[in-house]
């Protein structure tokens, strides 16, 4: 079954105290996980995204999609 909703964040070079404030606050929300999926793209961000995102952070249903050039 497909999402009902799909939360796109787009990143180069982020904050990491944002990204991480921002997956928290989807984490909270009350929607159950099986209905919205997290999508955040990863463009060419040095260090990449998944070497400082962390486990702890990402709600369940998180996809990281690298993308290598700006």
């Amino acid at each position: 079954m497909a999402p009902l909703l799909t939360v796109v964040i787009p990143s180069h070079n982020s904050a990491s105290q944002r990204l991480e404030a921002t997956l928290r606050g989807l984490r909270a929300q009350t929607l159950p996980v099986s209905k919205w999926e997290t999508i955040v793209v990863d463009n060419a961000s040095s260090p990449p995204l998944e070497a400082t995102l962390r486990d702890e952070w990402a709600p369940q249903n998180l996809r990281l999609i690298r993308e290598p050039s700006l």
